[in-house]
């Protein structure tokens, strides 16, 4: 297992080298979930740019739920379970939108990447790199929270 800042790291590494949002956050928090890298980053390659760039939800959030699902999810109907990553699930929502404003591309990023002269302002205003790689950070430093947290 790595240490949290190393994860943090590799996030904005992976993003860094072209990796999509949900790619890069569900990719570093692989090892910390006890997942292979390799599968982590197949499973999040559709779900950048809000869902394969419909402007849905941010595919950092996407990502780190995922790596929250396959940390405390079930592979059987077990109904305390569920409702318990929904409470997870929701505590991450809560703090990624206090800390962002939202978990929706376009009100994240201030421009609708279904639109395509909107999505050339994105890329011309550089926000992939300016304000994605910060949503990448956030998106692991509160899911790694949130494993540490319930790991006590």
């Amino acid at each position: 297992m790595t240490d949290n800042y190393e994860i943090t790291n590799q996030a904005s590494q992976y993003f860094m080298a072209g990796y999509n949002c949900s790619q890069s956050s569900f990719g570093a928090l692989a090892n910390k979930i006890d997942l292979d890298t390799s599968t982590a980053l197949k499973i999040a390659a559709p779900f950048g740019g809000g869902i394969s760039q419909n402007g849905s939800v941010c595919g950092a959030v996407s990502g780190a739920l995922m790596a929250l699902g396959y940390h405390f999810g079930n592979d059987r109907p077990n109904r305390s379970s569920k409702y318990r990553n929904y409470e997870i699930g929701s505590q991450f929502l809560q703090e990624f939108t206090e800390r962002f404003g939202d978990v929706i591309c376009p009100k994240l990023l201030g421009l609708d990447i279904r639109k395509p002269d909107e999505l050339q302002q994105a890329r011309d205003q550089d926000l992939f790199h300016s304000l994605c790689s910060q949503f990448v950070i956030g998106a692991v430093e509160i899911a790694v929270k949130i494993i540490d947290a319930k790991e006590k």
